[in-house]
């Protein structure tokens, strides 16, 4: 097989395999967000990033850098209501700000934001742990 045949089939394969990867974690672009299905899990009151989101991270990476019509992003933070307004406010922030840090290790290298809302956006407003943790959440938006 000739060398640019094969070239051409590496990248055929790459992008199969970067599209299913990105499938997995349920990835997809709508208007004005990249949206997955999991969520993006930090330690308890942190912005640590535990390792069972890095594969989700990569993932997200990789789309980025596969979209080149995406040239730049917010990452929005949001917490629950539980706790103070201005500790979740601040909370919020540094997490968002981990997801930029995050993105841009992994190579992602067009213009980054990040936003902390705190709890100022919930999705609902229940008083469950269904409902904190839906509302715990990071949003790509793309700008």
């Amino acid at each position: 097989m000739s060398k640019p045949v094969l070239a051409t089939l590496l990248v055929v394969l790459i992008s199969a395999c970067s599209g299913a990867f990105a499938s997995r974690f349920g990835i997809r672009i709508e208007t004005g967000q990249i949206k997955f299905d999991d969520h993006i899990h930090f330690a308890s009151d942190s912005d640590e990033i535990l390792p069972d989101s890095f594969e989700l991270l990569d993932a997200l990476a990789q789309t980025l850098k596969d979209h080149t019509e995406i040239t730049a992003l917010r990452v929005d933070g949001h917490t629950d209501s539980t706790g103070d307004d201005a500790h979740n406010l601040e909370l919020s922030e540094r997490r968002a700000a981990a997801v930029v840090t995050a993105l841009t290790e992994r190579g992602v290298s067009i213009p980054l934001q990040s936003r902390g809302l705190g709890e100022t956006m919930p999705l609902c407003t229940d008083e469950t742990d269904a409902c904190h943790q839906r509302n715990r959440r990071v949003e790509l938006h793309i700008l």
